[in-house]
């Protein structure tokens, strides 16, 4: 405890404090007998920087554009919780084992330029270097034979991704 009494309010059940940091503070008693307070709040701050300082020292990127990516890629894999996962891992598509550390991922993948997110070149295969980039959403349009493919004996006329709309012709 970093508390020492400097004198009490006997109607509010309160007292003057002084912590170790020299912050004078008053605070219900009842709270410091029952370890509720415990300082003039200098703990909590020390507390929560070390574990920033702990997080930077790691790799510094937790709060990425780089780190999140990683971060959903791993959950849209391996969490069936996760509302997607029917289309990743629930169809077997799996993270490379050197990519369970970001500091590979990152040493790999570096940060997304601005409008870029992860993409999987081959959307079968699974999340690796060679199958990954950073990508627009126009960089990730489908090609015609992947549309093809989707679409079954249809023919691709066009494909506007940002408007969410497919016109095709069907052969007959």
């Amino acid at each position: 405890m970093r508390l020492a009494a400097q004198g009490s309010d006997k109607q509010s059940a309160k007292w003057l404090v002084r912590c170790d940091c020299g912050k004078e503070k008053q605070v219900s008693i009842y709270h410091v007998l029952n370890g509720k307070t415990q300082s003039c709040g200098c703990l909590q701050i020390e507390a929560s920087s070390s574990y920033n300082a702990q997080a930077r020292l790691t790799h510094g990127k937790t709060f990425s554009r780089a780190y999140n990516a990683f971060h959903h890629m791993h959950d849209r894999c391996k969490n069936p919780k996760y509302a997607l996962f029917y289309r990743y891992g629930g169809r077997g598509i799996e993270v490379c084992s050197e990519w369970s550390s970001f500091e590979k991922f990152y040493s790999d993948m570096g940060d997304p330029f601005d409008g870029a997110s992860l993409d999987r070149i081959d959307n079968d295969k699974g999340y690796f270097r060679e199958n990954c980039r950073w990508a627009t959403a126009q960089q990730k349009i489908p090609t015609d034979v992947v549309v093809e493919k989707l679409l079954g004996k249809a023919k691709l006329s066009l494909f506007l991704f940002g408007r969410r709309k497919l016109v095709y012709h069907t052969q007959h």
